[in-house]
C-alpha cells in the first residue's frame, strides 16, 4: 500500500506532500493539482519502471547513472514539451555565487512512501530536464549521514543545482531503489468522455495515444477486447477485472464473448443482386400513384438499378479491384457510393441514398439470402444484453 506523496517543482507544484492510503479520495475546486498528483504519481511509475529495466540486479555508475525519459513515454501526462512538466517552464537556475555566474538544473523530486508486507519503504526519484522532448530520471539525492551514530538523513537537498557533495564536503549518496517499489502496479485512467456509438479496432500505440489524451471512452471495447485476448483464451483476466468492479462500483459485468466478422464490412452482408433489385422494387411502388402504374414504375427503376450495378462492377474490374460480390471487397466506398450515385442519375435524381443510410438495405435482403453469420451474430447478442439485463436486475450488496 502507498502511504504517502512528496512532490517537488512538478507542474503547479513547488512543494507538496499529499498522505496516501485505500482507499483514497481527492476532492477539491478546478486547478486545485487533483489531476497533477495523480500525474506525479504516474511519472514515479514510469521512471521506476524504466530504472528497473536497465539497472534492476546491476550496479548502476556512481556519475550519470541516469536513464532517458522521452515525453512520448508518458501516455498519462500529454504534453507538448518536456519543459512544461516544470513548474513555471523553469527548468534552470542562473546564480552568482562568490561572484560568479553559474547555471545550474531545477530538478522535479517525486519520492512515494509506502508499505509491503509489513516493510515500510521509500521510494524517490528526481528529473533532469535535457531538452523539449526528453529528460534524465535517476534516483534521488540524498545527504550523507550528519549524526556519529550514522543515521541517514534521507531528505533531498534544497539546493536544484547542488553537486554530489555537500557544502560542508561530505558526499552525497542516492536514494536505493527498493525491491519492493518494483513490485507496485500503478495504472492512471484519465477522466472519461463519453461512449463513441462504435469504435474501430485500433494498435497498442493508437490506443495509448488516446488515453494519453483524455479520451479513455473512445478505446474501452479496445481496453477490454485486449484483457480477453491476453487472457490467452482463458477467462482469468477477465473474471479477476469483473470481480474489482464489482468491489469497487458494485456493478456485476457478464462473460465477454469475442466475436468477428468473416466479411470485411456490414455492407457485404447486405449487397446482392437480389438485395439490390428488391431496393428498387420498393422505391418503384413507393413512387406509384396506384396500383396500375406500379409495374412501369418498376420496370423503370429495376432496369435503372441493373445498369448502374454492371456500369460499376465493369468499373471495378478495369481497376482490377475485387468484385462487389467478394467477401473481402470494400463494398461501401467503392461500390455502394458509385453505385447509388450512378442509379439516381439514371433516374434524374439526386442521390437519395447517402453512406450513412446503407443499414436500410437489410430489410430488402431476401430471407434464402440471409447468411447464417448474421443470424449467429445477432443471436450472440442478444443473449448477451439478456445476461446484462439480468445482472443489472439483481440486487447487489
Amino acid at each position: 500500500m502507498l502511504t504517502k506523496l512528496t512532490i517537488r517543482n512538478f507542474k503547479r507544484f513547488e512543494t507538496a506532500e499529499i498522505e496516501l492510503g485505500n482507499p483514497v479520495v481527492f476532492v477539491g475546486p478546478n486547478n486545485s493539482g487533483k489531476t497533477t498528483a495523480l500525474q506525479a504519481l504516474a511519472l514515479w511509475s514510469t521512471g521506476l519502471r524504466l530504472w528497473n529495466a536497465k539497472w534492476s540486479g546491476k550496479t548502476a555508475p556512481a556519475n550519470r547513472p541516469g536513464v532517458t525519459v522521452n515525453r512520448r513515454d508518458l501516455v498519462a501526462v500529454p504534453v507538448p514539451s518536456a519543459k512544461a512538466l516544470w513548474k513555471a517552464l523553469h527548468v534552470r537556475e542562473v546564480g552568482k555565487p562568490g561572484g560568479r555566474q553559474r547555471t545550474s538544473n531545477v530538478r522535479v523530486d517525486i519520492v512515494v512512501d509506502g508499505v509491503t508486507a509489513g516493510r515500510s519503504w521509500t521510494c524517490g526519484f528526481e528529473f533532469d530536464y535535457a531538452n523539449e522532448e526528453s529528460f534524465y530520471c535517476r534516483p534521488l539525492r540524498v545527504q550523507a549521514p550528519a549524526e556519529a551514530d550514522g543515521a541517514a538523513d534521507w531528505t533531498a537537498t534544497a539546493d536544484a543545482g547542488a553537486s554530489n557533495r555537500t557544502p560542508g564536503g561530505k558526499a552525497q549518496g542516492r536514494m536505493e531503489v527498493p525491491k519492493e517499489a518494483g513490485a507496485v502496479s500503478i495504472a492512471y485512467l484519465p477522466p472519461m468522455s463519453g461512449l463513441a456509438a462504435t469504435e474501430s479496432r485500433l494498435d497498442s500505440g493508437a490506443v495509448a495515444v488516446r488515453i494519453g489524451e483524455g479520451r479513455t471512452a473512445e478505446v474501452l471495447r479496445n481496453l477490454c477486447h485486449r484483457v480477453h485476448e491476453e487472457a490467452g483464451g482463458e477467462a482469468t483476466k477477465w473474471d479477476a477485472l469483473a470481480t474489482k468492479v464489482e468491489r469497487l462500483f458494485g456493478a456485476r459485468i457478464p462473460p465477454v464473448a469475442s466475436l468477428s466478422w468473416s466479411r470485411r464490412e456490414i455492407e457485404n452482408y447486405l449487397c446482392s443482386p437480389a438485395t439490390l433489385e428488391a431496393f428498387a422494387k420498393s422505391e418503384a411502388r413507393d413512387e406509384a400513384d396506384g396500383p396500375l402504374l406500379a409495374p412501369a414504375a418498376c420496370k423503370r427503376r429495376v432496369g435503372a438499378m441493373t445498369a448502374a450495378v454492371a456500369e460499376v462492377e465493369n468499373a471495378l474490374a478495369t481497376l482490377d479491384k475485387s468484385s462487389p460480390w467478394d467477401a473481402d471487397a470494400k463494398v461501401s466506398d467503392d461500390f455502394l457510393v458509385p453505385l447509388f450515385v450512378a442509379y439516381y442519375k439514371k433516374l434524374d435524381l439526386p442521390n437519395l441514398m447517402p453512406k450513412r443510410n446503407f443499414h436500410l438495405l437489410a430489410e430488402h435482403v431476401p430471407p434464402a439470402e440471409i447468411d447464417p453469420e448474421v443470424v449467429e451474430k445477432l443471436d450472440a447478442i442478444a443473449e448477451t444484453a439478456a445476461q446484462a439485463d439480468e445482472a443489472l436486475a439483481e440486487p447487489t450488496s
